[in-house]
């Protein structure tokens, strides 16, 4: 049943959505229904790219972005030097930074 409504879901959508084309509005309706995807039905990341003719990778990295969340960078590991006010002003090296 949970697939009968997903796949409702995906004949609702607009063909644009399924193009292969980077501009603004689309890529934001795309993403919309990445997440929609993803949340509300439970498709797996492989499922939603073969449905979007896309990489896993991709609609992953689309998931996230759009959740805000970068699996990438970790505040506690990766210090933030560039706010630094010594940093900026040149009186602290990177090395000293890390101390």
């Amino acid at each position: 049943q949970k697939l009968a409504k997903a796949q409702n879901f995906i004949n609702s959508l607009p063909k644009r959505v399924f193009e292969k084309t980077r501009k603004a509005e689309i890529v934001r309706e795309r993403t919309a229904a990445i997440v929609e995807l993803r949340d509300n039905f439970n498709l797996s990341f492989p499922q939603i790219g073969r449905i979007f003719n896309q990489d896993h990778s991709t609609i992953i990295h689309n998931y996230f972005r759009a959740k805000g969340i970068n699996k990438k960078v970790k505040p506690e590991v990766k210090p933030d030097i560039f706010n630094s006010e010594k940093f900026n002003k040149g009186k602290m090296s990177y090395k000293d930074y890390l101390k």
